[in-house]
């Protein structure tokens, strides 16, 4: 069975000095060279930035969006654009199972990044069917590169 995309991460249309949304609840997380997590929409995505992976302060953003062939509500933008991690940060993403498209099998889920050819699929990922969650290793917030 083909690979479905579960949730797709770009950033190529948020620049990197562009003011962030102020919308109530969306905000920046300030991580450094020290590592942290950034969590958004709720709770249902986190990015764990392990310690050494970034040479300066960032203020990281993760904002939903909308994503041609991602299962709805599991389209996230990252950004600043052109974060280039020195260590693979850990992208986790939650869905709901019963958004799933029909006869689409659970275990085919992975997370996927949108790219001028068509989405890509990142590797190494791994499904959690208890906790109905994607993680996979990230080394960029931009697509194309």
């Amino acid at each position: 069975m083909a690979d479905a995309p579960v949730a797709m991460a770009d950033a190529r249309a948020a620049a990197a000095d562009a003011p962030l949304p102020a919308d109530g609840g969306t905000h920046a997380t300030k991580i450094g060279s020290a590592g942290g997590t950034v969590t958004g929409d709720g709770g249902r995505v986190t990015l764990v930035i392990p310690a050494g992976a970034l040479d300066r302060d960032l203020d990281i953003l993760i904002t939903p969006a909308d994503v041609a062939g991602a299962m709805p509500g599991t389209g996230y933008e990252l950004s600043p654009s052109g974060i280039l991690f020195r260590a693979p940060a850990t992208l986790t993403i939650a869905y709901d199972p019963s958004a799933l498209p029909s006869g689409t099998d659970e275990a085919s889920l992975r997370v996927s990044y949108d790219h001028p050819d068509g989405p890509r699929f990142v590797g190494n990922g791994s499904l959690d069917t208890n906790a109905h969650a994607v993680s996979t290793p990230i080394i960029h917030s931009r697509a194309t590169g």
